[in-house]
């Protein structure tokens, strides 16, 4: 999934919560051009899991690592707070 968020913004906090079931742990990328992107870290497979962001971007996207696995949590929200 990639979120656009319309120009270039510091970055803040990214929050994903998920249903329930096995859920995985997910790789959180950044850019600026929608082209290359940059990994700001991992969130851990929890119900509800965040990672503090650096730096600024226009792109945020999250990656489900090996899959969703059979009855794996789907995807609820994903929140993106601002830096400054």
């Amino acid at each position: 999934m990639v979120v656009d968020l319309g120009s270039a913004v510091p970055l803040g906090t990214v929050t994903a919560r998920w249903t329930g079931g096995r859920t995985p742990a997910a790789r959180v990328e950044t850019s600026t051009d929608g082209l290359t992107y940059r990994q700001a870290g991992t969130l851990a497979g929890r119900s509800t899991s965040s990672l503090r962001l650096q730096g600024t971007a226009r792109y945020v996207a999250l990656a489900v690592q090996n899959g969703a696995p059979h009855g794996g949590a789907r995807l609820v929200s994903l929140a993106l707070t601002g830096g400054r």
